[in-house]
């Protein structure tokens, strides 16, 4: 709730939640049935609040007093909220508000000290802070903690996105002509694990085609949108070892998906949209929520095109 930065993307909306084990630690070190959300820290979303810090060194010593007492309830709202075995976004509007008051005051006295050039320089500092600060919260309020927007109106996001989109290769994409296609290899015998294929998109209009293997020897593809949609199909495909040809093909003007395993098409999946931006086609690696694993093996990508 302090330290975790959020995920940064060069697509709009720019800042996006992720999930990381504390201090992106690679195992769990979290107590058992600790249960994590994607969250972004206080201080990487406003980092003014780091001048709260900077209390004791004010000089009215009744202002010291009425802040530190302040800082305590935020030190103990923190605890408290950090022993309760959930982590969550939305536990930090209990304290974040009343750190950022602490800091806004402390700032006040601390500029209003200083003289000429260094009190402009001290307040256009702060200015830029408390801008990045609105930007930052806009961005993750505008997604919402499963972001629903793009879901509940897609048009209306790509619209939006368009304005703060320059870069043609960053810029999301409704309902593209989709032609991609990529080899996979697969270990012998096939390990019993989940691996991402291909994704388009990211978060709430994500598609995923992944695959998992089963002891009979069977693989199943598995075809999904986004995290919290119940859109997903799937089919069972002949594992063969070495590289596996897959191919992904949607039709905008019939929203569907069709997936080919070794030249035949496996599967046709309706989808309500899709929403992807050039810059959000991955191969082997679904990077929904910061997710670094991607996939083990080797993969070679023969084609890729979204017009």
């Amino acid at each position: 709730m302090l330290l975790s930065p959020p995920d940064l993307v060069p697509e709009f909306p720019f800042f996006r939640l992720a999930w990381r084990q504390p201090f992106d630690s690679l195992v769990n070190a979290l107590p058992p049935r600790y249960f994590l959300e994607p969250t972004a820290g206080v201080l990487a979303l406003c980092p003014m609040v780091f001048i709260a810090m900077l209390t004791p060194i004010l000089r009215n010593r009744r202002m010291v007093a009425f802040l530190a007492a302040m800082l305590a309830f935020v030190i103990g709202c923190i605890l408290f909220v950090a022993f309760t075995g959930l982590t969550s976004q939305r536990f930090e509007v209990d304290f974040e508000p009343f750190l950022l008051f602490v800091a806004c005051v402390a700032a006040c006295e601390i500029v209003g000290c200083l003289r000429s050039w260094t009190r402009m320089f001290s307040s256009a500092a702060l200015a830029c802070l408390l801008f990045y600060s609105i930007c930052s919260n806009a961005a993750l309020g505008l997604q919402g903690p499963y972001d629903q927007f793009v879901q509940a109106s897609p048009e209306t996001y790509v619209k939006l996105a368009r304005w703060f989109s320059p870069l043609e290769r960053f810029r999301p994409v409704e309902n593209p002509p989709l032609h991609l296609q990529a080899s996979f290899q697969f270990s012998s015998p096939c390990m019993p694990e989940r691996m991402p294929l291909i994704s388009t998109g990211e978060f709430g209009s994500r598609y995923l085609l992944s695959v998992e293997c089963w002891p009979d020897g069977k693989m199943k593809l598995d075809s999904e949108t986004s995290v919290q949609s119940a859109e997903r199909q799937t089919v069972d495909v002949g594992y063969a070892a070495g590289l596996n040809l897959v191919g992904l093909n949607y039709t905008p003007a019939d929203h569907m998906m069709v997936v080919s395993w070794n030249g035949a098409v496996v599967l046709r999946h309706h989808l309500r949209f899709i929403i992807t931006a050039p810059s959000q086609i991955h191969f082997g690696w679904d990077p929904t929520w910061g997710n670094k694993i991607t996939f083990p093996r080797k993969m070679v990508v023969y084609q890729q095109k979204l017009f």
